[in-house]
């Protein structure tokens, strides 16, 4: 599946990471992924840093599990993936991450409205 022209690149990121759970992958992933290195540091054992290693299929295996989106191969390797997981860590936070959600399904329902239909394989959660 490709961005749809009509979302922006956040919208599409808000798209793929619907479900509660999968962000539970990605929350470990991320605590992990900084966590490890600084544990390395602090102990001086480098074999922590294939902790921060391991963890990196997490996000990846969340989308699998709970069919929420798609995974792309640049997901790895941007600067903008790791901020979008913290831009929806901070609106949980807030409590307004779900409201976030809508809006974007919103926008999809008024562009595409058969979107969901066609794209169902991808999507568990609308």
């Amino acid at each position: 599946m490709t961005r749809p022209p009509y979302l922006t690149e956040w919208e599409y990121f808000v798209l793929r990471h619907q479900s509660g759970a999968n962000m539970v992958f990605h929350l470990i992933m991320l605590f992990g992924m900084f966590g490890f290195p600084i544990v390395a540091l602090i102990t001086r054992n480098p074999w922590f840093l294939l902790g921060g290693i391991l963890v990196l299929p997490l996000g990846t295996i969340g989308h699998k599990v709970f069919n929420d989106g798609t995974v792309r191969g640049v997901d790895f390797v941007r600067l903008q993936t790791g901020a979008g997981i913290l831009r929806i860590t901070y609106l949980m936070m807030l409590g307004k991450y779900k409201a976030e959600i809508k809006l974007v399904n919103q926008k999809i329902q008024i562009n595409d409205p058969d979107f969901f239909k066609r794209e169902a394989s991808f999507f568990t959660f609308k």
